[in-house]
């Protein structure tokens, strides 16, 4: 547990100051950018917005560094006044008609060309005495910051570590002698004790040499951007003297890269004050850690010490001779790993399994031994395993799956073996890395959906459920020929010949040449069809090809008139046309 809170506490104290750094640019500048470019053509016709797009362009210039390291609280009013003067001299108002001619990707390009050149100008003229309102720091007086005693510190703390190391490596390679002997329980827990410390130890000196590189790298690229930005500097002014007329073609490109070279100083400046806190951290943590178990652990070597001295003669030497009969065997069968003259051995290039510590070991002890380069890896399962003896070697040959299997129980009894060995990719769920992630991941999710969830837990609840890592695994999968469904599709043609067919159809369509056409459905038909005006509105239409309309029927009264015996009469007619 010890080691899993260290790990968690120093991967979460890493990725604060990683975003730390990164969150140094402003973002007011991106905007005030963003604004710039959308400017149309017709600003040009207005005197008065094109001074407010040069005050906008000034604004730029000024917050596109407000917060660089080298700024301080205090300074907005001053800097504001020397952008502006660098601005007005390197680009007047009368340069923005060039800037509209511009697509708007390049006019972006161009506002950040102009912000460094108005840097370098701002940084030459406080350095070489321009009589600026602001003095910007000297990058000289970064070297003198750090002190340069922290990484000999961090490399007597590694050998320090390295022995403690050793020293219960030694104790558990003769773990199995020493249950043998005294199988208590007590002696069962002080293993697990001395296990559990030599792994916390290995990953204090893991991370230890990992600031230690990080520190002598930022170190160098801070010499080296300090002298670039100095020689660009004394180039300047030596041009500036012996040419009092120089062309802005010339000159302007060599500002840009004093800016450059000046912020790049500064941010390695930042890191080395980050690296410095991280190392002051992580020695607070060892420290926390030495108060709590040191005793215990001292208590454990020396009950252990105590198991070997009250062993005979002959078991001492038993748990003596386990490495140099190991080098015993390797001396008798140096024709398998001798190798032809001239051919400098194995380099480990991080390509091996468990870390390039000896597989054998981990299985066998739980212990990280270093893996001998003389000794050649085995492949299994597409992973190579690198070991330290031959021993270990041959009955990793013999027995791949069993000593694998014994290396997952080592694993499952010290899971901050999954960090330190960077087995991340074969237990997804327990890795501290995708732990840390899904966290962050939900920190971010949970602050853009508070407005609207308010407060639904359960919906909150959902969405952590929703957030969380997809887990892939690799298998064979081969589909079924025919699905079947419930639905069938009756246009699904399973006979290549029949989709033959059909395509020869189409494709025999698609050469053809349709006359009179008239609408674009018809355009790839094979025969043209017949298209006719609806029918005119009337009172019944049919199916059939005639018209037709229903019987009509008429009425008429006759009789003559003027006559005695008249009687009027009614007639029906039906009308069938």
């Amino acid at each position: 547990m010890a080691c899993l809170k260290l790990q968690a506490i120093h991967e979460a104290r890493l990725f604060e100051e990683e975003r730390r750094l990164q969150g140094q640019d402003s973002g007011i500048a991106k905007d005030i950018a963003d604004e710039i470019v959308s400017f149309s053509h017709t600003v040009l016709k207005d005197v008065g917005r094109l001074e407010a797009l040069y005050e906008k362009v000034i604004q730029f210039c000024f917050t596109r560094y407000v917060g660089a390291p080298w700024v301080k609280e205090g300074d907005d009013s001053m800097a504001l006044k020397d952008t502006r003067a660098a601005l007005e001299s390197a680009f007047p108002i009368s340069g923005l008609r060039s800037l509209f001619g511009l697509t708007p990707r390049e006019r972006f390009r161009h506002l950040e060309e102009l912000s460094c050149i108005v840097l370098g100008i701002r940084i030459f003229n406080s350095l070489v005495g321009g009589g600026t309102a602001l003095c910007l720091p000297d990058p000289k007086n970064l070297l003198t910051l750090h002190s340069p005693d922290l990484p000999l510190s961090i490399e007597q703390e590694i050998e320090e570590g390295e022995k403690q190391i050793q020293e219960l490596v030694k104790i558990l390679l003769h773990s199995p002698v020493l249950l043998a002997k005294a199988g208590s329980e007590t002696a069962e827990q002080d293993l697990a004790l001395i296990s559990a410390q030599h792994i916390y130890m290995t990953q204090l000196n893991a991370y230890r040499r990992a600031l230690l590189t990080a520190f002598l790298h930022t170190r160098h690229h801070l010499k080296e951007a300090v002298s670039e930005c100095m020689s660009e500097i004394v180039g300047v002014g030596e041009e500036l003297n012996s040419q009092p007329c120089t062309s802005r073609d010339d000159v302007f490109p060599k500002f840009s890269r004093i800016a450059v070279s000046y912020r790049k100083a500064f941010q390695e400046n930042e890191k080395l004050c980050s690296l410095n806190c991280l190392v002051a951290f992580l020695a607070s943590l060892a420290g926390e850690h030495t108060l709590d178990v040191a005793s215990n652990v001292e208590s454990a070597c020396r009950r252990v010490h105590g198991i070997f001295a009250s062993v005979g003669q002959g078991d001492q030497e038993e748990c003596r001779g386990v490495r140099s009969a190991e080098n015993a065997e390797k001396e008798r069968d140096d024709n398998e790993v001798e190798r032809p003259d001239g051919e400098p051995p194995r380099e480990f290039d991080g390509k091996f399994e468990l870390g390039g510590n000896c597989a054998w070991c981990l299985a066998k002890y739980a212990a990280l031994v270093p893996a001998d380069r003389s000794i050649a890896a085995i492949s299994y399962g597409g992973d190579a395993y690198a070991f330290s003896t031959l021993r270990g070697a041959k009955e990793f040959a013999q027995h791949p799956d069993r000593l694998l299997s014994d290396i997952r129980q080592q694993i499952r009894r010290q899971p901050a073996l999954i960090h330190l060995l960077n087995l991340d990719r074969l237990y997804p769920r327990s890795s501290l890395r995708n732990i840390l992630k899904l966290q962050r991941n939900i920190a971010t999710r949970l602050k853009q959906e508070t407005p609207r969830f308010g407060k639904d837990t359960a919906t909150a609840d959902q969405l952590f459920l929703l957030l969380h890592e997809p887990r892939n695994a690799d298998a064979a999968v081969m589909t079924p020929v025919h699905f079947e469904t419930l639905e069938r599709d009756t246009s699904y043609h399973w006979n290549e010949w029949e989709l033959r067919r059909r395509a020869l159809k189409v494709a025999d369509i698609l050469n053809r040449t349709t006359r009179s056409s008239q609408t674009k459905s018809s355009h790839c038909r094979m025969e043209q069809e017949t298209q006719v005006y609806p029918l005119k509105e009337k009172e019944q239409n049919t199916m059939k090809s005639k018209g037709t309309s229903a019987i009509r029927t008429k009425k008429y009264i006759t009789g003559l008139r003027g006559k005695t015996n008249t009687k009027a009469e009614t007639v029906k007619v039906e009308l069938d046309p």
